[in-house]
């Protein structure tokens, strides 16, 4: 949306259509995803927002592990970007699941399109909640529309491939 990296010489016409394609391609993937969302309020340092990732989801998976166990490995791919967020994935997918069921790698959003399908899911969800709170930036408005077509055409379509 931005125009970073490989987009740069793409209009701002040609990118929202791009995000337009990309969507109708996540909206027929078959594929399922939760997210958890934290806020600076919510925790008070890395040992807390470590514990509180951990404690999340690890509560996620046991609450789903009929499905997780329906894999024989699980692929967790995760750039180590923040270390809190790379130790608690550890920790609680290793707790929840056995050692070995977890397959974890370094993402690479070149080889990985489900890292760019990931990518797409977490710009909805932070523009759901820009939208929700009226904070919408020009980009997110430029791109997605109002309120109501954000929700119609983008998030809507989103909650249906949503890990309850």
């Amino acid at each position: 949306m931005h125009g970073n990296e490989g987009y740069r010489a793409a209009s701002p016409e040609d990118r929202k259509r791009l995000l337009t394609q990309f969507s109708r391609f996540v909206r027929e993937l078959p594929v399922q995803f939760f997210t958890l969302r934290y806020g600076a309020s919510d925790t008070h340092g890395k040992g807390e927002l470590e514990s509180r990732i951990r404690c999340d989801l690890a509560a996620f998976v046991y609450d789903h592990l009929s499905f997780f166990q329906g894999f024989d490995t699980i692929s967790v791919y995760y750039d180590d970007g923040q270390g809190a967020v790379s130790a608690a994935l550890h920790d609680a997918l290793d707790f929840v699941l056995a050692k070995n069921v977890a397959d974890y790698r370094v993402a690479d959003y070149n080889a990985r399109r489900l890292l760019q399908v990931a990518d797409y899911i977490c710009t909805v969800e932070r523009a759901s909640i820009a939208y929700d709170a009226g904070r919408q930036s020009r980009t997110q408005a430029r791109f997605f529309g109002n309120r109501r077509s954000f929700m119609q055409s983008y998030k809507k379509q989103l909650e249906r491939k949503r890990l309850r």
